[in-house]
């Protein structure tokens, strides 16, 4: 095993739990927060910090003295070692000429970002979570190879899924790596490092708004009630606020159960496999829905119901979606909120390999809803189609 900084080895032996506890000191000495010469807390008050037993602390507390980031003093504790030598030589250490990117999208997309960089002189570096998954285990690798590795910007959109990779990414902007959110994946709430990324509660609302304005009733978000996901969490925080604003509702999510079902705006995606799901869409055949859809799959699915109850889309029943990433659905189908993509990475990269870096911290919102897809209810049986920017 190497010393003065984690790799892969030490994460499959230490544990999960003395791994949180390593991380968590390993990035307050390194943002200095613990620094050289300072008492580390006591086993007892570590236990107490992390609810773990005194083995779990004693084993990441020797991982960290074994690296050398700690000295154990008899008869006072461990001590954050005196020496500046180790952090120095990784905040010094030559900065590599590549930009890492995490991403769920199409390969088109990786491609085009590949051909950005080297135009520029820059490497890309990538972790592909659309093929993994959401792995914190996988992930956390990856940071750590990262900030060792020292390159110049990482370009995130982190796992939700608990255990979260915070302290990693904490530790890599200490380190000199150039964090730079562009999805919101890690959290509902927004970063705290720089971040250039998509509005996905404007969507929401802007979404709603369409449907309203169009004479859509009622209007219900579809998507997983227990999704962990912050997109879906926003977009759907952004729905209620704009049924909360424009029709003087609570705001709150109520679940569609049926035709008694008064001012629901949720339908449960798991409703959709099921055959009561055709049930559900029977209550409301004889009146204009529109639907937000979270994802891709829940509207294929939304759409096949409609379809086998007789209900026409969009002429009796109006759909908005996220934008499309494959070739799973028609672009005449459904309406899509869209984002400048392309060019939202390509402001990241600029300012990732600036000589001049400067915190950017930026909500960008969704261009336009596009598609001839929301059918405008005029009065009679005089329908048409339109667009919205």
């Amino acid at each position: 095993m190497k010393k003065n900084g984690g790799n892969s080895e030490k994460n499959i032996w230490l544990g999960k739990q003395p791994e949180k506890i390593y991380e968590a000191l390993l990035t307050e000495i390194r943002a200095g927060q613990l620094r050289p010469g300072a008492r580390v807390p006591t086993e007892k008050e570590l236990c107490g910090r992390f609810h773990v037993c005194r083995n779990t602390v004693r084993r990441a507390l020797g991982q960290l003295t074994a690296e050398q980031w700690l000295v154990h003093r008899a008869g006072v504790g461990c001590m954050v070692a005196s020496t500046p030598s180790i952090t120095t030589a990784v905040r010094q250490s030559h900065r590599s000429d590549t930009v890492s990117f995490m991403y769920h999208g199409p390969r088109e997309t990786i491609v085009w970002l590949q051909n950005l960089l080297l135009d520029r002189g820059y490497l890309l570096g990538l972790f592909s979570q659309r093929e993994q998954g959401w792995d914190s285990r996988l992930e956390a690798l990856f940071l750590r190879q990262v900030r060792e590795q020292r390159h110049r910007a990482l370009l995130a959109s982190c796992t939700p899924a608990e255990p979260t990779n915070a302290l990693l990414l904490a530790d890599l902007s200490a380190a000199g790596v150039r964090v730079i959110h562009v999805e919101p994946y890690s959290s509902d709430t927004l970063p705290t490092e720089s971040f250039i990324i998509p509005d996905y509660k404007r969507a929401g609302y802007a979404a709603a708004a369409a449907l309203l304005l169009r004479g859509y009733d009622p209007i219900l978000y579809v998507g997983d009630p227990k999704s962990p996901s912050p997109f879906h969490v926003l977009q759907e925080r952004g729905f209620l606020e704009a049924q909360r604003e424009l029709l003087g509702w609570s705001g709150e999510r109520r679940l569609f159960k049926g035709a008694t079902s008064e001012r629901a705006n949720f339908i449960g995606a798991q409703w959709l496999k099921q055959s009561s799901g055709r049930t559900l869409l029977r209550a409301l055949r004889n009146r204009k829905p529109g639907f937000l859809c979270a994802t891709q799959e829940f509207a294929v699915q939304l759409i096949k119901l409609l379809r086998q109850e007789g209900v026409a889309v969009p002429d009796e029943a109006g759909l908005v979606g996220p934008e499309l990433i494959s070739d799973q659905m028609p672009t005449e189908t459904l309406a899509q909120v869209r984002f400048p993509r392309q060019e939202l990475l390509e402001r990241a990269v600029e300012h990732a390999i600036a000589e001049d870096y400067h915190e950017i911290r930026e909500l960008v919102p969704p261009s336009l809803i596009v598609g001839a897809t929301l059918a405008v209810l005029d009065s009679g049986k005089q329908r048409k189609t339109c667009s919205q920017k």
